[in-house]
């Protein structure tokens, strides 16, 4: 028997995306970085983690007295044709303990004008973005004021890290903000604009706080959400960073730059010189997802005389790839996995 060629098996089906903005998501199981073409966030995609859960504050005439601990107020057998019982009056509390917990997204990472404004979408018109997943690395071209930009994007496989390396001579910006956690619920739940490609809202900047240390190549920035705080630490290799506003960090720099973006939760001490840039990323991020594929099981179809053998073994590779990108971890995965907060608040639930 012929040995599988594994790494021919799955290069031939890398994700090669030309049109349209679906972002495609890199990470480690753990930590999920989601790009659109321009290999950053520009016009859509978020920053998951399985430990970035948030709840809203209890809502007025609801006390913690008001929320049964199991979380519902149905007991006995279930009745209602699948839907929970409220006790009269009970709505609010009800409808807090289905939002919460809720994921959220850490931060929006986007190429931006130098002073800080958004981008053109126009720039999508030739822009390309190939998913190699032999290495799990994310290769990005477009063209922003007629000059060829390229972005190489991956993740670390055992760290809350992405890496980032931009060659250009055009006149770019790198921003990076942060949100309130928004699962469109109406009031005092945050919002989020359906046609918006990011999760969180990001015009209500008084309800959470944004802090940083800065230096010369290097900024520490704490973030506060109601009762939830992490800790994030931007590192480049070439830029300025500016502050324009409480929320928003703007590097700007001339020609190629490379820069790393890690997230801690919790406390202790963060040396910001440790946080690895792209060559030290792209070198441990390589070799895991290498053994990955090299070990466990695989399928060759391409000796099969059915026409439908290559999207079959498509769907396979692929398979296996959105399994260690996003069910990998800790927690089991939710349906939209650690792409965005979905109709079930980003929760496992048994349908899954």
């Amino acid at each position: 028997m012929t040995k599988i060629d594994r790494k021919s098996l799955v290069s031939r089906h890398n994700i090669v995306r030309s049109e349209g903005n679906l972002v495609v998501p890199i990470g480690n199981g753990e930590f999920c970085f989601n790009a659109d073409r321009t290999g950053l966030q520009t016009f859509g995609g978020n920053t998951m983690a399985h430990w970035a859960w948030h709840e809203f504050p209890l809502p007025d005439g609801v006390t913690a007295d008001d929320l049964p601990a199991t979380g519902s107020y149905m007991t006995g057998r279930l009745t209602g044709q699948g839907r929970d019982l409220v006790p009269d009056g009970k709505n609010a509390a009800a409808r807090y303990m289905f939002d919460n917990p809720h994921s959220f997204s850490l931060s929006r990472i986007r190429f931006v004008n130098p002073d800080g404004s958004a981008l053109d979408e126009s720039i999508l018109d030739a822009a390309e973005s190939v998913c190699d997943l032999w290495n799990s690395m994310l290769e990005s071209a477009f063209v922003c004021n007629g000059m060829p930009v390229k972005v190489t994007t991956c993740v670390h496989p055992e760290r809350d890290l992405v890496s980032v390396k931009v060659e250009t001579e055009a006149e770019l910006a790198v921003m990076l903000d942060f949100a309130y956690p928004a699962i469109g619920n109406g009031p005092g739940m945050g919002t989020i604009s359906k046609s918006s490609g990011w999760l969180g809202d990001f015009g209500c900047p008084e309800r959470h706080v944004t802090d940083s240390l800065d230096t010369m190549k290097n900024t520490v920035i704490s973030h506060l959400i109601d009762e939830i705080g992490y800790t994030t630490v931007w590192r480049w290799s070439n830029g300025t960073m500016t502050t324009p506003s409480m929320h928003e960090r703007l590097l700007n720099f001339t020609g190629n730059t490379e820069f790393s973006i890690e997230y801690f939760h919790g406390g202790g001490h963060i040396t910001p010189h440790e946080t690895p840039l792209m060559d030290e990323t792209s070198a441990v991020c390589s070799a895991a997802w290498n053994k990955f594929w090299s070990t466990g099981g695989a399928i060759d179809l391409s000796g099969s005389t059915d026409e439908r053998w290559f999207e079959l073994e498509r769907r396979i590779v692929l398979s296996q790839y959105i399994l260690r990108v996003q069910s990998a971890g800790s927690w089991p995965s939710a349906e939209a996995g650690l792409m965005y907060t979905d109709n079930w608040r980003g929760q496992f639930h048994m349908e899954m």
